[in-house]
């Protein structure tokens, strides 16, 4: 499969960045909180708001851009392109420097370092060439080039690169939570959504590759154990008879609780005193961590003598 992808605000997010550097300029009051499209609709509702919003975008998508973070879920979905082998595009709208940047940044080489710094070329991660990175001055520029790459499927956040006339007959995957309502694209609110949509479901194989890139033992098996909630729990065994539970949490753009980084801080604070399983590794973009496995069964129903059981073996405060 050849898989097309947009980059600013799709692969990188920079909501925070935004409201950051609006504050520091002193754009909107510092206890202001919002994405990046209410702060631009609010800066255009200025007088002379539109040059503020450009001078800004060129600040963050220039000077700024270290900044930026992956959207959650896209780390998984471009491993998982590399572990099955399709081939990945990135193609950006993006000018050569910003307007109105007075430290004229190269907003092209500071995404390229962006990518270089967040694993996209390196081959034990995402194994993205440099090659298929393409940076085009007009979004017509950008639809042209994106017939010339032969794609089965593009994910975008602005609908209005759909809706040109010479936008090739592909899958076309709109990626935001506002839908204006039409037929040109696949609405998906957050990467596991996308991941479905253009993967499907993942596969014990698949994870097996994943929990191989965060341990350093060969792992041999992995299997998924059934009515775990929102989280997905994975039993994993290495070459070495080693047994490991692999969790996957929830998409953060669907649950915003970061529920891997409370977890693995919680689990290392109690690990020794014996009430927790022992943490073994963890992969924050990933969004998913291995624990010791600890053999036992679920209960179905819960009684007086398992509470009881619980406060004679750990009565350690």
């Amino acid at each position: 499969m050849r898989i097309g992808l947009d980059f600013d605000n799709t692969l990188a997010r920079y909501d925070h960045v935004f409201a950051s550097e609006a504050k520091q300029e002193r754009l909107v009051q510092k206890d202001w909180e919002g994405t990046k499209k209410q702060l631009r609709d609010n800066l255009r509702s200025l007088q002379g708001g539109e040059l503020l919003w450009q001078k800004l975008q060129g600040r963050v998508y220039g000077i700024c851009m270290s900044q930026a973070t992956m959207f959650p879920g896209v780390s998984q979905f471009l491993m998982r392109c590399k572990n099955r082998g399709n081939t990945v595009f990135i193609v950006s709208h993006k000018t050569e420097f910003g307007h109105y940047d007075p430290t004229k940044t190269s907003l092209r080489i500071a995404a390229l370092d962006w990518m270089k710094s967040n694993g996209f070329f390196k081959k034990e991660r995402f194994g993205l060439s440099k090659d298929h990175v393409f940076f085009e001055k007009t979004c017509k520029e950008k639809v042209k080039r994106i017939s010339s790459l032969d794609l089965d499927v593009f994910v975008d956040d602005l609908e209005e690169v759909f809706m040109e006339d010479d936008f090739p007959d592909i899958n076309k995957i709109l990626f935001g939570k506002t839908y204006e309502g039409s037929n040109y694209s696949i609405l998906c609110e957050n990467w596991n959504d996308i991941t479905n949509e253009v993967l499907g479901p993942i596969t014990n194989e698949e994870c097996k590759e994943l929990a191989q890139s965060i341990l350093d033992e060969n792992v041999s098996e992995v299997r998924k154990l059934e009515g775990r909630g929102n989280s997905r729990i994975y039993r994993v065994v290495t070459q070495s008879k080693q047994i490991y539970a692999l969790k996957n949490y929830p998409d953060l753009l669907i649950d915003s609780r970061n529920r891997l980084q409370t977890e693995v801080q919680s689990f290392r604070f109690l690990e020794d005193f014996y009430l927790t399983p022992k943490v073994v590794a963890f992969d924050v973009d990933l969004n998913m961590a291995l624990y010791e496995w600890i053999e036992g069964k679920p209960l179905t129903i819960i009684e007086n003598e398992h509470v009881d059981q619980v406060d004679q073996d750990h009565r350690v405060f």
